[in-house]
């Protein structure tokens, strides 16, 4: 900021109307998220949710820092601004549901009981793991 003030000259502001590139304030955020200490970013990112976004702060609030940390460090590579994280991130905070047993059970391919639902899963996972 320092140096802002300092190189900053009313000799150069223009009488016309100013130009705003949000574009450009976003890619300079995302540098800025992806290089900062992660300890400071989710500091920075309670502030804000304590200010902006309350639910989702009580959300988060639920689980530990250190889980926190571990998402925000993953994201802060692919996130402008802290409104996104919300986004991209509910489905780590939210009650992992069963599927309706209409989803997994299919008749026409025989898997008719939760029992060929295992049995299909397992092959599944054998196959998988010959690729591998």
């Amino acid at each position: 900021m320092d140096e802002l003030i300092k190189k900053f000259d009313i000799e150069q502001v223009h009488k016309a109307g100013a130009f705003f590139d949000v574009e450009r304030l976003d890619f300079f955020n995302s540098h800025y998220l992806k290089n900062i200490n992660l300890d400071e970013l989710y500091e920075k990112l309670l502030k804000y949710l304590a200010e902006y976004n309350q639910n989702f702060l009580e959300k988060i609030s639920k689980f530990s820092p250190e889980y926190n940390k571990k998402i925000l460090n993953e994201l802060k590579t692919r996130i402008k601004k802290f409104d996104e994280l919300e986004i991209f991130t509910n489905f780590f905070y939210e009650d992992s549901k069963i599927p309706s047993l209409d989803l997994i059970l299919n008749p026409k391919m025989k898997i008719e009981n939760l029992e060929d639902v295992k049995k299909s899963l397992n092959l599944a996972l054998e196959i998988l793991e010959l690729k591998v």
